[in-house]
């Protein structure tokens, strides 16, 4: 089972999220910290705080792109959550969504706490398999937007279950725009934005 948390920034927020990710899980994770050379810092610093490091020799990676990366000589039995390096889990964070992806229907299952309704959700737990039978992580889009894709296609399908007590909060102010600018700036925003309606219309492809 596998936490993967794509890097960017926030070196001292990452070091002290590492520890709490897995002492809060409720069974054995393992985390996997991953970014390109632009924060080649933060995964070693993550290493050394528990973690698995991997640092791409691309100067700068995208948030699907790492998580293509990390997870592409995984089986597809293997459960993962896409977990972003600025959030706060509450007690049993994991174990309360595995519940519901062992025993129920659903295939992805979104951690509450980060604001939306309840068919969508910015993380989410999910098994190798099911993401490359959507074609693998969205890496076609910059940054936004694909946690978007998954969610709704997994809603469509009658599979998608967002967990009430599984809890990740952003630890940061709206958007994480005063801490992470780059990943959200408006031309980016309006790129993944365009590239989601288009792909949606056209039946998740193009």
């Amino acid at each position: 089972m596998y936490a993967v948390l794509p890097c960017h920034k926030r070196l001292q927020a990452t070091t002290e999220l590492i520890p709490r990710l897995i002492q809060t899980a409720g069974t054995k994770i393992q985390v996997i910290a991953i970014s390109g050379q632009e924060s080649a810092d933060v995964v070693r610093a993550a290493a050394s705080a528990g973690a698995r490091g991997i640092i791409s020799t691309e100067p700068r990676m995208t948030y699907w792109r790492a998580l293509d990366l990390a997870t592409r000589d995984l089986p597809d039995s293997a459960i993962v959550a896409n977990v972003a390096n600025d959030v706060l889990p509450v007690w049993r964070w994991w174990s309360h969504a595995e519940l519901h992806l062992v025993n129920a229907k659903y295939e992805v299952i979104g951690f509450n706490g980060d604001g939306h309704p309840e068919f969508h959700a910015c993380h989410f737990m999910t098994r190798m398999g099911y993401i490359r039978s959507l074609g693998g992580w969205p890496v076609w889009y910059e940054h936004n937007f694909g946690d978007t894709e998954i969610c709704q296609r997994a809603f469509t399908q009658g599979v998608f279950y967002k967990a009430p007590w599984a809890v990740l909060y952003h630890n940061h102010p709206i958007m994480g725009k005063p801490m992470d600018e780059a990943h959200h700036d408006i031309p980016s925003m309006d790129r993944d934005r365009a590239l989601f309606e288009r792909r949606r219309k056209n039946g998740w492809s193009g």
